[in-house]
């Protein structure tokens, strides 16, 4: 257990600016833009109203909202306004986390072996398996877990501004804490099935980055990329078909509606959990991902050096 601890030490520490101060960084400017959208939409309605708050007379669908919101009753009659909200930063802290993820996985095998530290880290007492699933752990458990928690707390920024902003600026009655529990109970729980949905139909794509990186001897980028797009057009050009590309296609869409469901809430994720969970696409997309995983390992146990 604490050569494991050692090895996600390592790899936060080579990786702390995508891992740590990344998500530290757009939480700022997450909040940052909360609280410049409060100041400029404070101003707008001003402006709307004339200044007073509470008499309210405009046309179309912004008169039934601001009513609404001036009643006092909005957080009563949209409780989701509040999940909405969450849902959405944590939305944005899931789609930078997808540009890391990557980036990690393909430097991940490649740069020691690049700079030759890979002949220190063999000479440890621990097994080349053990460094390729912490590799892979580090991008599928621990960078999530830190982006999560870092989402969690810009989620919570979000709702004690939004509140004061209720009740100094609009006078509308706070909900109760009851209400504020659930939906930050609610959210994090969302957020974590979403990601953990997410990941599971990505991990072929996770697992072939990690084998570009392990098997490249030069800019695993491309290994990554042009392999499998060659091996498309090759097959449209040789077979006519395109059985390869509607594979990959299919694996990233299906994450992104298992991502989605789960995010909207129970009723949609019912329905995708009974259809994708047992689809013969996920179980045949783990398995790839562990031929992949085996591969790497192979070639870090048996040809590491460039």
């Amino acid at each position: 257990m604490n050569k494991m601890l050692m090895q996600f030490q390592r790899e936060l520490w080579e990786s702390r600016a995508s891992i740590l101060r990344t998500p530290l960084i757009l939480g700022g400017i997450l909040v940052a833009l909360l609280l410049v959208g409060m100041f400029t939409t404070q101003q707008n309605v001003q402006e709307l109203t004339g200044g007073k708050w509470a008499e309210v007379n405009v046309e179309g669908d912004a008169s039934e909202f601001l009513a609404l919101l001036f009643s006092g009753d909005l957080f009563q009659v949209h409780p989701r306004i509040l999940t909405a909200g969450l849902a959405a930063i944590h939305t944005m802290f899931v789609l930078v986390l997808l540009l890391v993820i990557p980036s990690y996985l393909l430097g991940s095998l490649y740069t020691d072996r690049r700079d030759q530290s890979i002949l220190f880290w063999k000479s440890l007492p621990m097994s080349e398996t053990q460094s390729v699933l912490t590799k892979l752990g580090t991008a599928l458990l621990l960078a999530p877990g830190i982006y999560i928690l870092a989402a969690l707390a810009t989620g919570v920024i979000y709702l004690l501004l939004l509140f004061l902003y209720g009740a100094i600026a609009l006078g509308v009655p706070l909900p109760g804490i009851g209400a504020v529990l659930s939906a930050l109970v609610s959210s994090a729980f969302e957020m974590v099935l979403a990601w953990t949905l997410l990941a599971l139909w990505l991990l072929p794509l996770f697992s072939w980055l990690l084998l570009a990186s392990a098997v490249a001897k030069k800019a695993p980028f491309l290994w990554a990329i042009g392999l499998p797009l060659g091996a498309v057009i090759l097959e449209r050009w040789v077979l006519g078909s395109s059985y390869l590309g509607g594979a990959i296609a299919g694996q990233i869409g299906a994450g992104v509606m298992a991502f989605v469901a789960a995010i909207q809430g129970p009723s949609e994720l019912t329905n995708q959990l009974g259809n994708g969970l047992v689809s013969p696409a996920l179980f045949g997309g783990l398995a790839v991902c562990a031929m992949f995983v085996l591969a790497s390992i192979w070639l870090r146990n048996n040809r590491y050096e460039i």
